[in-house]
């Protein structure tokens, strides 16, 4: 999947998807949603998701 800002993510976007996912237990202070960021975070979590699906045996994926 093409990612909206091409192959590599800048450091803004790698950090906006480090806070909305692995720091979810800090609340913002402030609103810092951005569209492309979150398009970022959005197609991150689908290319996890293929991934898992490619990985694992149909069985597995049934039970999900």
């Amino acid at each position: 999947m093409a990612s909206v800002v091409g192959d590599h993510q800048p450091i803004a976007a790698t950090r906006y998807l480090i806070h909305h996912v692995v720091l979810l237990s800090k609340l913002p202070q402030d609103d810092d949603y951005n569209a492309k960021y979150e398009r970022c975070l959005v197609e991150s979590a689908l290319d996890a998701l293929h991934t898992l699906q490619n990985s694992q045996s149909g069985e597995v994926l049934s039970r999900l």
